[in-house]
């Protein structure tokens, strides 16, 4: 009987060895999938209204509205007027949306082609402030403006106004439209020159003789209009000036080949032979400018 303990002792020993010996399968943590969050902000929209959706790449630092033709919180069209920017749909930040920006605006009774609204996005100065220079845009022919995501083929068109303005036509079937803008025609957060004497030195190809090169710009008098502020002429290639000019003055410059006739075809070009952008007075007070070629209707009259 002993023996028979015995060994059912010594069996039972040998089974929990063995039982302890035994490899156990490592059990591998299971990592729940990260959720990945949209490239842009997707939305169904409102009914009723046009929901504009603006990834700025060069970020404001102030307060940016959509000027245009379109229906205010009144209901009243804001018809491109500036005077109350409060009328205006102002731009705010979408959480969790890095560089993206959303403005809601009224469509109007749709027009013969379709449209309801029309507009573009301008960055206020520090005080608040309105400044057409400060609209979106890259101030070249290549706008830098383009659509992003889901914006449905034609129920919104880009429109280049001015050679280097890119404004939006909304038609009446448009809802939500999502866009990409890579920088400002003139960036509000940078320095910007004071009101004060600027000096223009200019070189430049050669004009016609008897010919007229001029500095257009947003002046206090006739700002914009070309013949009113000539430039001085010191070789053939070189002109100077000295002007009051406003604070954050842009500009740009013009010839005419008789010294009399102004024609914005006789403007500056840039690099690839499109229309020059408006330049911004450098903050010295001293604009050092080189114009590489003239407008296509100067070289049909040279």
């Amino acid at each position: 009987m002993k023996k028979l303990k015995y060994l059912l002792c010594a069996a039972a020993v040998v089974a929990t060895l063995f039982s302890c010996s035994e490899e156990k399968t490592p059990v591998i943590p299971v990592t729940p999938p990260t959720p990945t969050t949209p490239e842009y902000p997707e939305s169904e929209g409102t009914e009723g209204k046009i929901e504009i959706y603006v990834k700025f790449e060069t970020t404001p630092c102030n307060d940016v509205v959509f000027i245009g033709s379109y229906l205010d919180a009144a209901g009243e069209d804001v018809a491109w007027s500036s005077d109350d920017v409060s009328r205006l749909a102002h731009f705010t930040a979408v959480p969790k949306f890095e560089g993206w920006y959303k403005a809601v605006i009224g469509p109007k009774e749709a027009d013969e082609n379709g449209m309801v609204a029309m507009g573009k996005p301008v960055q206020l100065d520090a005080d608040g402030n309105f400044n057409w220079a400060f609209q979106w845009g890259t101030n070249t022919a290549e706008t830098g403006v383009e659509f992003f995501g889901d914006t449905e083929d034609g129920t919104v068109t880009i429109e280049v106004e001015n050679s280097v303005e890119p404004k939006l036509n909304f038609n009446k079937d448009c809802k939500v439209v999502y866009l990409a803008s890579q920088a400002w025609k003139s960036n509000p957060c940078e320095t910007k020159n004071a009101a004060g004497e600027a000096t223009f030195n200019l070189t430049c190809p050669a004009i016609a003789d008897g010919g007229a090169i001029d500095v257009v710009g947003n002046f206090e008098e006739n700002g914009w209009t070309p013949g009113t502020h000539v430039m001085t002429k010191n070789s053939e290639t070189s002109y100077t000036a000295k002007f009051t000019v406003p604070a954050t003055f842009t500009y740009k410059y013009v010839q005419s080949p008789d010294g009399t006739t102004w024609d914005w075809g006789n403007n500056e070009l840039d690099e690839k032979g499109a229309d020059h952008g408006n330049r911004d007075l450098d903050p010295s007070m001293t604009a050092n400018d080189t114009v590489i070629a003239w407008g296509p209707k100067a070289a049909e009259e040279d």
